[in-house]
């Protein structure tokens, strides 16, 4: 249900073996893989590099969201 690929794959993919959660709403889904992303980078994170995009199963429909969009799912 949660996989990773690419730079850091083993890192984030142990990260989700540790903490990823079955049932997570979509906005505790975006805050978990924004938080993997800000501990995997560090001080190189920057949210401006990131696009979230999801499909709710009720509208079949994907949503994207970036830019100043994501910051409310950053503590």
């Amino acid at each position: 249900k949660a996989n990773a690929i690419g730079e850091n794959d083993e890192k984030i993919k142990e990260m989700l073996r540790k903490d990823y959660k079955e049932g997570m709403s979509i906005e505790e889904g975006i805050k978990f893989c924004l938080k993997i992303f800000r501990e995997v980078l560090g001080k190189n994170f920057d949210v401006s590099r990131f696009e979230v995009g999801y499909i709710k199963i009720s509208e079949e429909k994907l949503q994207i969201i970036h830019g100043d969009e994501l910051k409310k799912y950053i503590k």
